[in-house]
């Protein structure tokens, strides 16, 4: 038999964005750590079961449940969920994703986590190298967010990333957290 359980209340209901989350290889999306010299390509993409597997956990220990959009913005119901967690996009939002996420904010009472590493042209042109296989020069795509996509998706509620690059560590719930 299968244990199923059910739907629990929206607030405890939070949604992960993926799909604006690119893997490779369709494009050169350097590591979100720049400390990492070994191995420069993002290869697994950011999903709640390979490298933020631990935020997951956090979450689920809780209470909270966790669901997967793999879908635009446009494809949920935000009247079903108490939060939306936009972890290291790399892709851009369209005009429609930007206007539901403003009306499902207003309107439904919509939470949104938006989790952003860094974003820096000079440091992205830095990072170009040549690659054997394609016998062409690879430069990062993005940085290990987008920041502009992220920019224009938040306008509307007069908030918006810088592109300073930070490095420290911090203490959240008690837990030491690499900044």
């Amino acid at each position: 038999t299968v244990g199923v359980t059910p739907t629990p209340h929206r607030s405890k209901r939070i949604l992960w964005s993926q799909y604006h989350s690119v893997r490779y290889p369709p494009g050169y999306m350097p590591r979100d750590n720049l400390e990492v010299k070994s191995d420069i390509l993002d290869w697994h993409g950011d999903h709640p079961h390979t490298n933020f597997h631990g935020m997951y956990d956090a979450l689920r220990d809780r209470g909270y449940y966790l669901e997967i959009l793999g879908s635009p913005i446009t494809c949920f119901n935000a009247k079903e969920y108490g939060a939306i967690m936009l972890v290291d996009s790399e892709e851009e939002y369209s005009k429609e994703e930007i206007a539901k996420l403003r009306a499902d904010v207003n309107d439904h009472g919509l939470s949104v986590a938006v989790f952003g590493e860094w974003y820096h042209v000079r440091t992205m042109e830095g990072m170009r190298f040549f690659d054997d296989n394609t016998h062409s020069y690879w430069t990062p795509a993005t940085g290990g967010a987008n920041v502009p996509a992220l920019n224009d998706l938040l306008a509307p509620f007069g908030f918006a990333f810088g592109d300073r690059i930070l490095q420290g560590s911090a203490n959240i719930g008690g837990q030491p957290v690499t900044v």
